[in-house]
């Protein structure tokens, strides 16, 4: 929630407002740290398309006006990351979008969705989110056959997470 800059320490959020209860306290401790907060939201993103190793989206907001990017990754959810970051660049001033573009196709998240050879896919989902978004991506693949082991350390709520799987129908 914070950052330094060459004038010393600054407090800044930068956050995804997808959930009005986390949204509340993230706003009500920026207010009493007197930080500004910047969201990021579903509807800034658009034109997200799914090609073979990466998605691409456009943010339009106040800051941007449906300027296109492109994350390596082949799940749908990076796109809302990486607004994250694109976000946090433009409030620290590095608003270089050469640099920016660059750094989204050069980065890669070992375990989440990494296609470790075709058509097989591990993910570290770790949490019943995890495994929405993870059920989110593979529905999307055209794969008539699909094989899954899934483990969980236990104190995770693998119950859940296991029921979200079954109900899926993967």
């Amino acid at each position: 929630f914070h950052t330094f800059s060459s004038t010393g320490h600054q407090l800044i959020g930068v956050f995804w407002n997808k959930n009005d209860g986390a949204a509340k306290v993230i706003t009500d401790k920026a207010k009493a740290l007197n930080a500004p907060i910047y969201a990021c939201a579903k509807e800034d993103l658009s034109h997200i398309v799914k090609n073979d190793k990466n998605i691409d989206f456009s943010i339009n907001n106040r800051y941007y006006d449906n300027v296109n990017f492109s994350v390596k990754s082949k799940g749908f959810y990076q796109a809302e990351n990486a607004s994250l970051a694109i976000m946090a660049a433009k409030v620290l001033d590095l608003n270089n979008l050469e640099n920016i573009r660059k750094g989204l196709l050069t980065t890669s998240w070992s375990g989440r969705m990494q296609e470790l050879e075709r058509n097989m896919i591990l993910d570290g989902a770790h949490n019943e989110d995890g495994i929405a978004r993870f059920i989110e991506t593979v529905s999307q693949d055209e794969v008539s056959k699909r094989y899954m082991l899934f483990s969980a350390v236990k104190d995770k709520h693998y119950e859940a997470m296991i029921q979200k799987l079954c109900e899926s129908k993967l």
